[in-house]
């Protein structure tokens, strides 16, 4: 499967000058923006929470986020997003692939499905949980976000199991704010 990352993101747009400041949500430092194919979308961090892109582009990924007070090397709790084109698989066929490639490289990990969020015009975000998560894998839990021409993964990472309840928490909060709209042709 081809795993090219095609992206364009327009880091910290300020929707606020298109828009009244009392429709934004965050503050625009806590919001990136990306120009699919056919949605524009934007993430929004978690409360006390920070976008890494440069770091995270670095290391092949499209963004990281993780608690302001900490750094992109040295963390306990991180999310890694990655933006891929979707070919010729589904929203389903390429979460499936991918949930395979993860078990593949880290044997003994285990899924189960956690839940589920619906988008705007249907799209969904399907996430699943690690069966231990921060334990044998730092990976806790791996969301997938339905775009349309694109797949977004959401990968939240901690480094101990104790961390999990508060900040899958705020991990559930961020997808819950993921937010897409249709392109005007």
């Amino acid at each position: 499967m081809k795993r090219r990352v095609i992206f364009f993101f327009l880091v910290l747009l300020l929707i606020a000058t298109a828009g009244p400041a009392q429709n934004q949500e965050a503050d625009s430092t806590d919001n990136i923006y990306y120009s699919g194919e056919t949605y524009i979308y934007r993430i929004t961090a978690p409360k006390g929470w920070v976008f890494d892109l440069e770091n995270a582009q670095a290391d092949g990924r499209s963004a990281a986020c993780y608690p302001r007070e900490q750094k992109y090397y040295d963390y306990d709790r991180i999310v890694y997003i990655w933006i891929f084109k979707r070919d010729s698989l589904s929203f389903r066929e390429f979460m499936t692939a991918d949930s395979a490639r993860y078990l593949k490289k880290y044997p003994g990990l285990a899924f189960r499905k956690k839940d589920s969020l619906v988008l705007a015009e249907d799209r969904k975000i399907c996430f699943m949980e690690t069966v231990d998560p921060g334990g044998k894998s730092n990976i806790a839990t791996v969301a997938y976000a339905d775009a349309g021409t694109e797949t977004i993964v959401f990968e939240l990472n901690i480094t101990r199991p104790v961390l999990f309840a508060e900040t899958e928490s705020a991990f559930i909060k961020m997808l819950k704010k993921f937010f897409l709209t249709k392109k005007e042709e």
